[in-house]
């Protein structure tokens, strides 16, 4: 297996993917999707990174993350996926009734995807890309009906789920 090193950037925009453990849909569950949420609003809050757009798909998360010394990407992505693994474990143990049955297994896979983007160019094309996403998986038919994405943060001015840092 080839060693992977991530080369930081400061102050850049990161496209990032990150899945959960073998796809399974959990953040069908708006209890799941909150929880992810509510880290992501959290951590930018304690590690002031600009968070510029996202969608929470059933199996994975796409985000545009900004990250401000002394923090890096896999500082952030690593407290936002503990700690939301960990959230959503304490969550579903609390419950009765039906859920994922995640047999209080790993949420997500051990690795995230990223991408430096390296123009408003770039970054429009990503942005496209997230809030397009629900509509290509058959989940909507209007890329603002869907309730976790960005696209109503940009289209709507709603930050009814999260308040992100818009780019003009």
């Amino acid at each position: 297996m080839a060693n992977y090193k991530r080369y930081y950037l400061d102050e850049s925009p990161y496209f990032i993917t990150t899945n959960t453990v073998d796809r399974r849909p959990i953040f069908y569950d708006i209890h799941l999707a909150n929880i992810l949420i509510e880290n992501i609003d959290y951590y930018r809050a304690k590690m002031k990174f600009l968070f510029i757009g996202y969608v929470i798909m059933p199996d994975h998360f796409h985000g545009i993350f900004i990250p401000r010394a002394p923090y890096t990407i896999s500082d952030i992505m690593r407290n936002i996926k503990y700690h939301t693994a960990k959230d959503i474990h304490s969550h579903i143990q609390g419950r009765s009734g039906p859920g994922p049955d995640l047999r209080f297994g790993r949420i997500w896979q051990a690795r995230f995807y990223d991408e430096v983007i390296e123009s408003d160019k770039e970054l429009i094309i990503k942005l496209d890309y997230i809030h397009y996403n629900p509509v290509k998986a058959g989940i909507t038919q209007d890329q603002v009906d869907y309730k976790y994405s960005s696209a109503r943060n940009y289209y709507l001015n709603s930050h009814s789920i999260i308040k992100i840092d818009q780019i003009s």
